[in-house]
């Protein structure tokens, strides 16, 4: 199905790696881009970690585990790293996913309710003032990267999604989130803005073990 016209101002304007910059407090020189190896992204095959097994499906979004630095060095992801929200939104759902907990944010333009855009960000440690039904402000800490579990480095899992009408929230989770005929999951990339490099999977590997 064809992107509408309304969701291209959402992409237009990205801000997600700007305001992740400014919260964690990177100065320019110590990020220059995000890094990932091709499985990292949207519809990836195989889990990128571990023995890069086959996903029983394809990845729904992009993971967030690596940047370059202004040393040119890869600087991996921690549980102090802090998460910002890329757009004004409401929390519709939290809940809990194999790392952490996964938090589903909807946005909307009045001139086009009621369909909405959606951005959800798994494995993540929510801030305490992070609850379903409250309002967030773009750049606005939501909250922090888990921590690793068996063997699966922290890592941010983002996904952006858009619907012609309100999806049932109380249903919907990462089980069914491609079984929604009314949900459109597309490529998140092009919504974070920011500059990206793709690497091998022996460099993420190098990454992970110094």
């Amino acid at each position: 199905m064809p992107m509408p016209s309304w969701l291209k101002d959402y992409r237009s304007t990205p801000f997600f790696t700007q305001a992740f910059i400014e919260l964690n407090q990177l100065q320019e020189k110590a990020f220059k881009a995000w890094v990932f190896h091709r499985h990292m992204l949207f519809g990836g095959k195989c889990f990128w970690w571990g023995e890069k097994k086959k996903r029983p499906g394809p990845h729904e979004g992009i993971d967030l585990c690596f940047y370059l630095d202004g040393r040119n060095k890869i600087v991996t992801l921690d549980e102090r790293i802090k998460i910002p929200a890329a757009y004004d939104g409401k929390i519709v759902k939290i809940f809990d996913d194999f790392l952490g907990r996964s938090i589903f944010l909807e946005h909307r333009l009045p001139q086009i309710s009621p369909a909405v855009f959606l951005t959800f960000y798994g494995h993540t440690l929510p801030s305490d003032d992070v609850t379903p039904g409250c309002s967030v402000k773009q750049g606005q800490r939501i909250a922090t990267v888990a921590p690793p579990k068996n063997s699966v480095p922290p890592h941010l899992h983002v996904t952006t999604a858009w619907s012609s009408k309100t999806p049932n929230y109380d249903s919907l989770d990462w089980t069914n989130i491609t079984e929604d005929k009314q949900l459109q999951l597309s490529d998140p990339l092009p919504f974070l803005g920011g500059k990206f490099i793709m690497v091998s999977h022996d460099s993420l590997v190098k990454s992970l073990t110094r």
